[in-house]
């Protein structure tokens, strides 16, 4: 009789049992924790316009790595990684598509608050007002007296605001009935940065002058100010002539 101890084992060598843990080892697949990673980076997206191609990037490689999971689960996992990270970039994409229509009619509200004052100011033939809103907020005189007392004392101010009284436009909206705000109105982004608004007014008949209709020009600071004091008047003239039909 052998009275040797046996192994508990029953025998099994430890290279099997290495073999098997070998054989269940699945790595994780690294295209899935990137795009779980891109998916939650892309949060930033909501308050950083450049970073809006996070979500989509991270959405196709989430779909992407989750495709490949699926298809050979015994080489790698991560299922469950990426499809997070793909419900979340779809989430921040969707917010991105709601976000762009709401803050375009923010920026619209605010600065047609700014061209609505404008016009008023010019048709009250308040010029030294009107001219302060096409001053960076930052620049502005704190008090419409002060302003005054720049443009009577100041020779560079005063030639602006000359020159500024001097325009047709000027000329036709001031003395007479506030404008109205009529279209087509656009406001548009030319950079990531940069948001302009165009706004016109329908000027009533008056005296010897017929209807007419006039251009605001407006542009958004990048500064990151909220509401009109972001807003300034860059432009305001006659609106260019349609282009002929053919």
């Amino acid at each position: 009789m052998d009275d040797r101890p046996q192994s508990i084992t029953g025998g099994m060598g430890l290279s099997d049992t290495l073999d098997d843990e070998v054989v269940a080892y699945r790595p994780v697949s690294s295209l899935a924790v990137i795009g779980a990673v891109l998916a939650a980076a892309s949060l930033l997206a909501l308050a950083t316009p450049w970073l809006a191609f996070l979500p989509a990037v991270a959405a196709v490689l989430c779909g992407v790595a989750a495709h490949r999971v699926r298809r050979d689960p015994d080489a790698q996992s991560g299922q469950g990684i990426a499809m997070a990270g793909l419900a979340l970039s779809l989430l921040v994409l969707g917010a991105l598509l709601a976000q762009r229509p709401m803050t375009q009619r923010l920026h619209m509200a605010s600065a047609t608050a700014v061209a609505d004052r404008f016009i008023e100011l010019i048709a009250e033939e308040d010029l030294v007002g009107a001219v302060e809103l096409m001053v960076p907020y930052a620049d502005r005189r704190p008090t419409p007296e002060l302003a005054k007392v720049l443009y009577e004392g100041n020779e560079e101010a005063k030639q602006r605001l000359d020159d500024f009284a001097a325009k047709d436009a000027v000329q036709r909206v001031a003395g007479g009935e506030t404008p109205r705000l009529s279209g087509p109105n656009v406001i548009g982004s030319l950079s990531f940065r940069r948001v302009v608004a165009y706004l016109r007014y329908d000027v009533p008949a008056r005296a010897g002058k017929e209807a007419a209709t006039v251009q605001v020009e407006l542009e958004r600071s990048p500064s990151g100010r909220p509401g009109a004091v972001a807003w300034r008047v860059t432009g305001f003239d006659f609106p260019p002539p349609a282009p002929a039909g053919g």
